[in-house]
């Protein structure tokens, strides 16, 4: 911020100059350069609050998005886990419908040693 520099370089102008006349401008330039400062802080605080308003509303969407992340992973897993239980009792039933046949994977093997495909 060159504001800064020219505000101590007036300040070090006042105290080595004496003459009334030239002393009213470089006050008004420094309380001018001051005003310039303070709408530069003032904007720059507006802009970090706003930096951090987006910020958290970020951070809600994140945390919004990891919820939902894991009610689709918990509901995948129950539809799974049903299925899979429908599947074992289709198989369960499956077996005692045809005693000596054993159901693995998707093959089943007859107590004769015959395999099928199911």
């Amino acid at each position: 911020m060159s504001e800064i520099k020219d505000i101590v370089d007036l300040c070090i102008q006042l105290r080595n100059e004496r003459r009334e006349s030239w002393v009213a401008p470089v006050v008004e330039r420094i309380q001018s350069l001051a005003l310039s400062l303070q709408s530069a802080q003032l904007a720059l605080i507006d802009k970090q609050s706003e930096s951090a308003k987006e910020n958290i509303e970020l951070h809600r969407k994140i945390f919004q998005m990891e919820q939902d992340h894991v009610k689709a992973v918990s509901a995948l897993t129950d539809k799974h886990r049903k299925e899979i239980a429908e599947r074992d009792a289709k198989i369960a039933e499956f077996q005692s419908d045809a005693p000596g046949v054993v159901v693995i994977g998707t093959k089943s093997i007859f107590a004769d040693d015959s395999e099928h495909e199911a």
